[in-house]
């Protein structure tokens, strides 16, 4: 017989969707600024965090989407952005 009759694997659905492809960082790598957008809700804060784990509180325009990277040394990071709604997603950041 035929060993995958009755068994249906589940199609992707727009809930299943890894939450990266809903966040985009532009440009990255990027030098003054860059710009975060998302589908998931209004983001709160977004802090980065350097190879030795010290958070860098980072200012967050909420109009425009522009994260100042003024504050940040050249390197790589991860940003964590943290979402009104309780969601946080982890983003690699490289800032020339």
């Amino acid at each position: 017989g035929n060993d995958s009759a009755g068994v249906r694997l589940p199609l992707p659905t727009a809930t299943g969707k890894p939450i990266q492809n809903r966040i985009s960082v532009y440009p990255n790598p990027g030098s003054r600024f860059c710009i975060i957008k998302t589908e998931l809700g209004k983001i709160d804060e977004i802090v980065a965090l350097n190879p030795i784990g010290q958070e860098i509180h980072l200012l967050f325009d909420q109009d425009r989407h522009l994260l100042d990277l003024k504050n940040l040394a050249t390197g790589m990071f991860y940003l964590d952005i943290r979402l009104q709604n309780g969601q946080r997603q982890w983003v690699r950041f490289i800032k020339e």
